[in-house]
This record gives structure tokens, C-alpha cells and sequence, in this order.
């Protein structure tokens, strides 16, 4: 292709895109006590993630207090999703007091998460986050990209998830924040992630 008279030769190596997935549609919008209320992203968010898979819920407790925040986001090709949540929450003014791997515990399995305490003031957030790549969950950022490598070089694609869970902590009482994050893995989490491979 020649551009402008100079002749120059351009080499495509774009490759087509992935399809489109649409596993964050079959998370349940209520599960046992919690029912949950959709978040727009934002057409801006889909441009930057480089897809449309993305969920924002906020899960309620009938009855009780503050809501837990889920957010995934899942694509086709995995690479696309594993992003570190901290440069997000950099961006928007929040700075880390606490950051550490922590397991949470659903009954069914124990999934290795990255656990942030992060503050705003006056705002404190409790998050855990992790990636899914074909069922395997991992709390590492290169690990997950490591996965991704290696199914690109036997030509495999796998679908892959970041997720992540947010609390608010009230009155500085993390332990509450804590419970309320425990309970929704417990008692919600394991339908969450019946709908992500």
C-alpha cells in the first residue's frame, strides 16, 4: 500500500478480533438475601477494556447495611481483562494503607485473592480481587498474563476474568467490612462464578 508518494510498504500483522462474550448477563441479579442493583459503566469503559462483557452490581443485604460491590470484567481473550484494579482506584484519588494476598472462603473452595485497604478521605474501601482464566483463579496480575502467553503460543483462546468485590468501611470499623465481604463469598460468590469459565 503505497502512502502519499513515498512509496512506503505497510504489513498488516493486526489479527481479527475476538467474538464477543456476554457471561457477566448470566450472573444472578438476586441470590438468596442479596439482590443486586446494575451500575452503567459507560461506553468510555468498554473503549479502554476492549470489551462489552462488564458488569458494576451492587449487592444488598435485605435488611442490612452497606452493599458489596462486584465488578467483573471478562473477554474472550484474556489478555484484555487482567488489569491491576490499584492504578483505577490511583486514578481516582484513593491511596493504598494495606495491600497483601488473602484467601477468601466461598464453602466450596478457597480462592487467593489481593486484598487492598484503600482511603480516600473520608472514604475507606475494603477490595479483594483476582483473575479467572479457564476455571484457575490466581491473585497475580503476572501469572494471569503468563497463562495468556501461553495459550496465545498453542493458538488456543481462552476466556478470561478479572473480579472484584468492594466495600465500603463505615465509621473505621474494617471488621464489619470484612464480615459483610466474607458473607458475600459465602453465601453469593459461588453463583457468581457459576457463570464465568
Amino acid at each position: 500500500l503505497a502512502l502519499g508518494g513515498a512509496g512506503s510498504a505497510i504489513v498488516s500483522l493486526a489479527r481479527p478480533a475476538p467474538p464477543a462474550t456476554e457471561r457477566t448477563r448470566m450472573i444472578p441479579g438476586a441470590i438468596g438475601d442479596w439482590t443486586g442493583e446494575d451500575r452503567d459503566v459507560g461506553p468510555r469503559v468498554h473503549e479502554i477494556l476492549e470489551t462489552r462483557d462488564v458488569l458494576f452490581r451492587e449487592y444488598r443485604r435485605r435488611g442490612r447495611g452497606a452493599a458489596v460491590d462486584l465488578y467483573v470484567v471478562h473477554a474472550a481473550d484474556s489478555r484484555k481483562v487482567a488489569h491491576p484494579p490499584e492504578i483505577c482506584f490511583s486514578g481516582g484519588g484513593y491511596f493504598a494503607r494495606e495491600q497483601g494476598a488473602r484467601a477468601l472462603e466461598t464453602g466450596r473452595r478457597r480462592i487467593p485473592a489481593m486484598r487492598l485497604l484503600l482511603d480516600r478521605p473520608p472514604s475507606t474501601l475494603l477490595v479483594y480481587y483476582w483473575y479467572r482464566l479457564e476455571g484457575r483463579d490466581t491473585e497475580s496480575y503476572t501469572l494471569h498474563q503468563i497463562g495468556s502467553v501461553l495459550a496465545r503460543f498453542t493458538l488456543e483462546r481462552r476466556e478470561g476474568s478479572m473480579i472484584r468485590l468492594s466495600t465500603a468501611v463505615e465509621a473505621g470499623d474494617v471488621g464489619a467490612a470484612e464480615r459483610r465481604i466474607a458473607t458475600f463469598a459465602a453465601e453469593a460468590l459461588p453463583e457468581v462464578l457459576e457463570a464465568i469459565p
